[in-house]
């Protein structure tokens, strides 16, 4: 049980979780008779959390609990809302907080308010809805989560509800980094063993660029743990959907020259350059699922980790990592493109000529 005592003697008030006194410095209570109980740290958030909803007693109409996510900085804290005028309903909320002197975003506060609105309405059906607290966005915002079994504990709801709220904000994301009119931003979120390499291949890309014809300048950016790569065309008459085309290809080439034998003719030094950063990139995610599956393999699990291993790092981890918007079609080019796959056994690659075909299909088509 969750609750709130008072001490006639000190004339202070305190809180219990299941008859054990939690010290006074890891909360603040508020109100006389209706209290607003805040944690302060995530230890003692922890084991409140241990409790089911049906154990927080009535008087407490509002529970505050310090638990920041890791994927989303401006989530620092949930809450429990008792419902004022229906003492036994309950809300489960997901606290929206600004830093307003360090805010640096390319985004408005009214611009993100509005991109949540749009993306938290396609889950209202889970029982998950926008709310404000006013007009004025800055006053106060979260994300409600109503439907949940007041049986369940807090930990419980929260598990149940966490992976709505990043599916939330990375759809959030994308709409919100990529309404440049000028660049063509991606977003990524890669597995912070493989992120340097990732992001090494990444830088490449202008390159790639340049050489079938296309001037751009590109960026990385880190935000919220997840890669912002930005590409600006040096010159207006370059489309972005020439650019979005390219890069399509470009994540893919690395698993469609894989195991390729390649052609033996002297290759240009271009080619040679994509190559090279095709295997460094090959090479570093073979060394970090070793280092992976070694610091982590035990007798009992050594298969299913190897397994899993090899799922999640491997040269399609550029295509996984990618979080594509709502809106984007899984047809590239309208369907018309594919780079074959060959298979390495007998076969040999003519690099160059891939290349001549990616800058006739991508500069080409767009003209």
């Amino acid at each position: 049980m969750i609750e709130v005592k008072k001490n006639d003697e000190k004339g202070t008030k305190e809180l219990w979780n299941n008859e054990e006194i939690i010290d006074k410095s890891d909360f603040r209570i508020y109100g006389d008779d209706d209290y607003w109980v805040l944690l302060k740290n995530t230890d003692s958030s922890e084991m409140i959390m241990k409790n089911s909803f049906d154990l927080i007693s009535k008087d407490i109409k509002r529970l505050e609990i310090y638990y920041p996510l890791e994927f989303w900085n401006m989530v620092e804290k949930i809450m429990i809302m008792r419902d004022y005028k229906k003492s036994n309903s309950m809300s489960f909320i997901f606290y929206i907080e600004f830093d307003f002197e360090e805010w640096k975003n390319q985004y408005s506060i009214t611009e993100f308010a509005q991109v949540m609105e749009q993306v938290v309405s396609s889950y209202n059906s889970l029982g998950i809805e926008w709310e404000q607290e006013d007009e004025v966005i800055s006053n106060g915002c979260y994300i409600k989560c109503k439907k949940f079994d007041y049986s369940s504990t807090i930990n419980e709801v929260f598990t149940q509800y966490v992976e709505h709220l990043k599916e939330i904000h990375d759809k959030a994301s994308i709409l919100l980094y990529s309404k440049s009119n000028n660049s063509v931003i991606s977003v990524f979120d890669f597995p912070e063993e493989v992120r340097i390499p990732c992001e090494q291949y990444l830088v490449y890309f202008a390159q790639f660029l340049k050489e079938i014809g296309i001037e751009t300048v590109t960026s990385i950016q880190n935000e919220s743990g997840k890669i912002l790569f930005s590409v600006t065309p040096t010159t207006p008459e370059i489309a972005l959907e020439q650019i979005r085309n390219a890069l399509s290809i470009y994540l893919k080439l690395p698993v469609t020259l894989k195991d390729a034998q390649y052609n033996p003719m002297v290759m240009e030094p271009n080619v040679q350059q994509l190559l090279a950063n095709i295997q460094h990139l090959q090479g570093q995610l073979m060394l970090a699922r070793a280092i992976t599956q070694a610091s982590e393999i035990t007798i009992q699990n050594q298969q299913n980790i190897i397994t899993q291993q090899q799922k999640m790092i491997d040269l399609t981890i550029l295509q996984h990592s990618y979080i594509k918007s709502e809106e984007e079609n899984e047809k590239f080019l309208g369907g018309t493109l594919t780079i074959k796959e060959y298979e390495g056994n007998g076969f040999a690659i003519n690099v160059p000529e891939i290349y001549r075909r990616i800058k006739e299909l991508i500069i080409n088509k767009n003209k």
